[in-house]
């Protein structure tokens, strides 16, 4: 670490030191101006930079230093040599513990007027509007020193801290236990210490990530123009280091629900996919108040695979959210006992998923009392569509018919339009070639050379811009000894009957061609409900 001191001759040198070594000292704490009116580790070693205004900077540390009884004081302009790259990430990630282990924190507020000039209601707006609080190094540079005492543009004090906590709370959202050191750091979840950086900014979009480092006790590599994988990286690092599962638990802001909002919701569902991390702090803003749930139970490590990150949690359906999957995450409202939080999960295929780009979800702790683990893996796709390469003037996509039963005597048949019909690729086409159209259906027959299993037919399309797909019974081709021979094979074997059809939510290019991915597998009647579908509509001879 290397340190200022004022001479006897009134200039500045830099003593470095190391280890145990290291002196007390102050530090500063500001926001930096145009690069050229700062003085850096270059102009203090060439002895040049006076007529700099943040020279002024210097001059204040220095006699505060000595008025606090102290001598040594740190700038982060001209503390560090910022041509070498190695220094400049050894300091980026030792820079909380260096806050931390300051004697005293100078705050310096530049848009912040003295009270000897100003009355304290001026002084004490303009306080909250300071840029001081919206820059994001400065946020590890608030929460890390014991003593932080702020100065106006004028050097005046201007409080401290302690003495400013529930004012600071209220700017800053950080509760005031965390302020006054009542609470450590490591008692604040996940979601709670993203939310307090979520509305701050930094010149370069790599600095977001990095200058939460000590915040979180994490360290990573400097890759400046990685962009917004670096955020991705921390939340990564993050991950490795705590069980905390509200890291997952971001969203965008709730709105008020409206029609339109709910079909914006339903759009987003079904292109706007998103990876496991959140892309920025900033999508944390609501989620402050997300803490870990102190009852459940992790029962494996994440692992970061090529498939996506491995998580073992419950998984379960939900119609009143429009997703594929509900994941169950170990976290909970802070203020209610009886909700979870839930991250809502779209299917890839196999255990992929992505996740919805949604806000976080809250479920009554009622719902997940029954279920069970399941080992998924979530992509991590940071703003990208499953299909970013489909071109928005491409007609409603068809349907791929991806797994077919391979046993002999099973045969599609009767396709109507058959233009629509691909026999090479099982390829079912839109009939319609304008983007304005939201309805059509092709139907074909599912036929069975076995006689007493008769035949099926399919309907599949679009109602209203939606995709469906319907499986419907043939009531001139199923008999009633036939229901009555699958009741006897429901009790005594598993006698395959009847057809079970799934649809996957995401696009694909098949063949240039937009689709959904269709699987018609063979299974036990039992399994489709079908015999309940026949007897109920009374669909026998």
């Amino acid at each position: 670490m290397r340190l200022l001191r004022l001479q006897d001759d009134g200039e500045f040198n830099l003593v470095e030191y190391v280890g145990n070594l290291i002196p007390p000292y102050a530090i500063l704490s500001h926001t930096w101006g145009p690069d050229h009116e700062e003085v850096t580790f270059k102009d203090l070693t060439e002895g040049v930079g006076k007529n700099k205004a943040g020279y002024g900077k210097l001059t204040f540390c220095a006699k505060q230093v000595a008025y606090d009884s102290l001598q040594f004081f740190w700038v982060d302009t001209c503390c560090i040599n910022k041509s070498s790259s190695s220094e400049l990430s050894e300091a980026i990630n030792s820079m909380f513990r260096w806050y931390k282990n300051a004697k005293i924190c100078y705050a310096y507020l530049a848009d912040v007027p003295g009270y000897n000039t100003h009355p304290p209601a001026v002084v004490a707006v303009k306080f909250a509007r300071s840029r001081w609080f919206t820059r994001g190094w400065t946020l590890q540079e608030l929460l890390a020193p014991t003593d932080v005492r702020f100065f106006s543009n004028d050097w005046s004090n201007v409080g401290s801290k302690d003495a400013l906590a529930n004012t600071i709370s209220t700017i800053t959202k950080i509760d005031v236990a965390f302020l006054s050191g009542d609470k450590s750091m490591d008692q604040a979840s996940v979601a709670k210490k993203m939310s307090w950086a979520s509305g701050r900014v930094t010149t370069r979009l790599e600095d977001t990530a990095y200058c939460l480092l000590g915040i979180f006790g994490v360290n990573i590599p400097l890759l400046y123009g990685e962009g917004e994988r670096a955020f991705v990286r921390l939340q990564e690092e993050i991950m490795r280091v705590s069980d905390d599962q509200s890291l997952f638990a971001w969203g965008e802001p709730e709105s008020t629900s409206t029609p339109s909002s709910e079909r914006n919701e339903r759009t987003r569902a079904t292109n706007q996919l998103r990876g496991l991390f959140a892309s920025s702090p900033s999508e944390f803003a609501t989620c402050g108040n997300i803490i870990p749930d102190e009852v459940a139970e992790i029962e494996e490590p994440y692992i970061l695979t090529n498939k996506g990150v491995r998580l073992v949690v419950p998984v379960y359906k939900n119609n009143s959210i429009p997703y594929d999957d509900i994941a169950v995450l170990a976290c909970r409202p802070e203020d209610s006992l009886l909700h979870v939080l839930v991250m809502p999960l779209k299917a890839l295929g196999g255990c992929q998923f992505a996740r919805g780009c949604s806000k976080p979800y809250t479920i009554p702790r009622d719902h997940i009392a029954v279920l069970t683990n399941r080992a998924i893996y979530v992509k991590q796709m940071p703003k990208m569509s499953v299909l970013p390469s489909m071109d928005s003037k491409l007609p409603l996509p068809g349907f791929w018919i991806r797994t077919f039963p391979s046993v002999s005597g099973v045969y599609i048949s009767n396709v109507q339009p058959a233009e629509c019909w691909d026999p090479q690729n099982r390829i079912v086409r839109s009939p319609i070639s304008s983007t304005s159209e939201v309805n059509w259906q092709v139907s074909f027959t599912v036929a069975f050379e076995d006689n007493d299993r008769g035949h099926r037919t399919i309907v599949m399309g679009y109602s209203n811009g939606y995709p469906y797909t319907r499986l419907l019974p043939d009531a001139t081709s199923i008999s009633k000894r036939t229901i009555e021979g699958v009741f006897c094979a429901t009790r005594e074997s598993s006698y395959s009957l009847g057809l079970d059809i799934v649809t996957a939510e995401q696009k694909v290019l098949a063949m240039g061609l937009p689709v959904r991915i269709v699987d018609i597998r063979l299974v036990p009647m039992y399994e489709t409900g079908v015999v309940q579908e026949v007897i109920h509509n009374k669909l026998f001879a």
